[in-house]
């Protein structure tokens, strides 16, 4: 993170701090994480970690990155290195992210950020210990639409919110065998995967993490029967493998006041291909929003008005990597509080339970 001072003409010129990263990592996620914290003005990317040598080099040799390493317990203990991002799969991030942090390494991590409460309760224990940045990339958080969005419901502009939903329907499914079609290594399907970015979405908008009971329903209808994922960073996994997560589902959470907030969630389907695959309404005395992108409706003079919302510059930035970098180098506080962090895996755990028995799960406050 040091500073790198020269001289034009006399005049002494400053360059912006860089974090030097790791990337955990290098497949579909992976790779996007390179690219873009290559891009990123406040970062670089200085080390690269993957088990699979061949598609670790070809990312290695396409950003030149210096250094490539097969272990990640030798990539965090690199004395020139700030931060880690964790692009693994998921029953990876919590060991992943525990040397990280024993090793007083900064860790940025794709979500979810652990299999379970238990797990994420040791990263935030671990990272408060070292001192350290523990951040999910919880990516929905830091649009231009979510930001506009929350600004209107701090502001009072929608009123009192009754109910929200959200959804994200994709029309692609893992292979039966990957990491991301076994509920070992996943901890569950499309309700983990897309459900919990959308959780915590709307939470986020309602700035109310206080659920008070959940119920949920999953079901495996596309998946063992062929597949559509189109991920050429990944290695192929066995001819016939196992299919044990859900590729479609739905969970409801309540809220005090008996808030309602709905989550839809599927791998496959058939879907209008012109129909964005992902969004989130919200209902208001006042108003109800939009996403994506963000649109006002409320009743005018003149009837309902649609007001598309815009601003020149959000109030954060709409990188959540570089978010990351800029509370690591300029030691802010960043957008996702731990209590948050831990609030929203908890649900996600009831979720899950949920769907498995059928039963609705009461969370403690």
């Amino acid at each position: 993170m040091s500073r790198v001072v020269w001289s034009t003409a006399g005049t002494y010129l400053f360059m912006a701090e860089r974090l030097r990263c790791a990337v955990i990592g290098a497949g579909v996620a992976g790779a996007e994480w390179v690219a873009r914290l290559t891009r990123g003005p406040r970062t670089t990317v200085v080390a690269l970690c993957d088990s699979h040598p061949q598609r670790a080099r070809e990312l290695q040799e396409r950003y030149r990155i210096p250094r490539l390493y097969a272990a990640y317990e030798e990539t965090v203990e690199q004395p020139d290195l700030d931060a880690v991002v964790v692009a693994t799969p998921n029953h990876l991030h919590a060991p992943v992210g525990l040397a990280a942090l024993k090793a007083r390494k900064h860790v940025l991590m794709e979500t979810p950020l652990a299999l379970n409460a238990k797990e994420a309760g040791k990263l935030i224990e671990a990272a408060q210990a070292a001192k350290c940045l523990l951040m999910p990339a919880q990516e929905l958080r830091f649009t231009r639409a979510t930001q506009l969005a929350r600004s209107c419901l701090l502001h009072g502009e929608v009123g009192e919110v009754f109910f929200a939903r959200a959804w994200w329907r994709r029309h692609q499914w893992p292979r039966p065998g990957s990491w991301r079609a076994q509920r070992s290594q996943a901890g569950g399907g499309c309700l983990v995967d897309l459900g919990q970015p959308l959780v915590d979405l709307l939470l986020h908008l309602l700035n109310d993490f206080q659920v008070l009971q959940v119920s949920a329903t999953g079901h495996i209808l596309f998946g063992p029967h062929g597949s559509l994922e189109q991920e050429p960073n990944r290695p192929p996994p066995p001819a016939a493998g196992i299919f044990d997560v859900e590729d479609t589902g739905t969970a409801c959470l309540v809220l005090k006041n008996n808030r309602w907030l709905s989550v839809e969630t599927s791998w496959g389907g058939h879907f209008q291909s012109d129909v964005p695959e992902h969004g989130a309404e919200i209902l208001g005395t006042k108003a109800s929003l939009r996403l994506f992108p963000a649109h006002l409706s409320r009743s005018g003079s003149l009837g309902m008005e649609n007001i598309l919302l815009n601003a020149a510059k959000p109030g954060q930035v709409e990188d959540c990597g570089q978010h990351f970098a800029h509370c690591v180098l300029e030691n802010k506080k960043p957008l996702i509080t731990p209590a948050e962090i831990l609030a929203v895996q908890r649900i996600m755990d009831a979720i899950v339970q949920a769907a498995a028995t059928g039963k609705p799960q009461p969370l403690k406050p």
